[in-house]
């Protein structure tokens, strides 16, 4: 399997993954739009979209045995019309696009003609696909209601590394507090979000409105980073930023929050919280698209969140196991099985038409 991806500096052109896994990275003009213009002028995934087909064209064409290929991004679609003799070609929807960008409250200078822009790439990739992948029922449905039921659909869910199921975090609490500078007696309440609008207005919410309600002994520990929206040097918040290795972190939290008020797709962070045996608070809308996740996370609204985070929550480890379906290797052995039907269907249509 090959995966094809723009060069970050630092990171060889090619890297073996895995022995079957080889990643290739790549340098186009239009990767550098989204950091030449900032959010406030067009969404990264619009700019994207303007990237010359001389690109694509010739790295696309080293791909040209490849039975199935699959875009993550509709900006990219488009590309697979560049391929001599195509494969099958399968869309995998991370968000409903045009949903996520509408509920952005963000201004934006082009903010019309880029949701055209997203609209009708979206709406391409949706109707062009052998095969159209959604993290959820919601997300499925909603794609199909917006541009027509595409050829084949399936539903692929977010997962989470397995080796969170079997996290200790007990064991390493007391080390790993001290490693942060967190005393016995705080209550650390943590929230991971990477640079998105939901997950920054997520930060603020937290930041502005709920910590200043909670007792002397709230803190704020913010992963990724969506942490830059929270005020810089509050002695109650910590805003490590990216972080590799979360298993200090995870030990260290009394409680994992989620509270997102808008956005598509689902949100990865709470399963990985409930994996890992996180007693968790989330918005009902934090649930969308997980209803595995319903009986393991106490679900509020926004209003009553200080409320909640003020009472106990007894963790379940017990239902842990119950997520093994939810774990990347399985998902992947999902989508694997997916990928063989449509291999078969593809060659039986050929074969048809011959």
């Amino acid at each position: 399997m090959d995966i094809l991806a723009p060069w970050i500096p630092g990171v060889p052109r090619a890297v073996l993954l895995e022995p079957r896994l080889r990643l290739h990275t790549h340098c186009m003009v239009a990767n550098l739009l989204p950091r030449l213009l900032p959010k406030r002028i067009a969404p990264a995934l619009a700019l994207l979209s303007l990237q010359p087909p001389i690109g694509p064209r010739s790295w696309l064409g080293r791909f040209a045995g490849c039975d199935i290929i699959q875009f993550e991004f509709c900006a990219q679609f488009h590309w697979a019309a560049l391929m001599p003799n195509p494969p099958a070609v399968v869309y995998s929807a991370h968000n409903v696009e045009l949903r996520y960008h509408q509920a952005d409250p963000e201004l934006q200078v082009l903010r019309r003609p880029a949701l055209w822009r997203i609209e009708h790439l979206e709406r391409t990739a949706v109707q062009s696909s052998d095969l159209v992948i959604a993290c959820s029922d919601e997300d499925s449905r909603t794609l199909a209601a917006l541009y027509r039921p595409p050829q084949r659909q399936a539903v692929i869910a977010n997962g989470f590394d397995a080796a969170l199921l079997t996290f200790e975090r007990a064991a390493l609490r007391d080390t790993a507090r001290a490693a942060l500078g967190f005393k016995p007696s705080d209550r650390v309440i943590l929230f991971v979000g990477g640079d998105a609008p939901h997950n920054r207005d997520a930060v603020r919410f937290l930041a502005y409105d709920v910590l200043p309600a909670l007792d002397h002994t709230a803190r704020l520990l913010i992963l990724g980073e969506s942490g830059a929206a929270a005020p810089r040097g509050h002695p109650h918040i910590r805003q490590p930023g990216f972080v590799e290795d979360w298993r200090t972190y995870f030990a260290a939290t009394d409680v994992a929050v989620n509270p997102v008020a808008f956005g598509s797709g689902t949100n990865i962070k709470l399963a990985e919280y409930v994996a890992a045996g996180l007693p968790s608070i989330s918005t009902p809308f934090g649930l969308r698209g997980m209803p595995h996740l319903a009986s393991m996370v106490r679900s509020v609204p926004r209003g009553r969140f200080t409320e909640a985070l003020g009472a106990s929550l007894p963790e379940s480890p017990q239902k842990r196991a119950m997520l093994q379906a939810w774990t990347w290797d399985a998902l992947g052995r999902s989508l694997g099985e997916r990928y063989c039907e449509l291999q078969v269907e593809t060659a039986d249509a050929l074969r048809s038409n011959a």
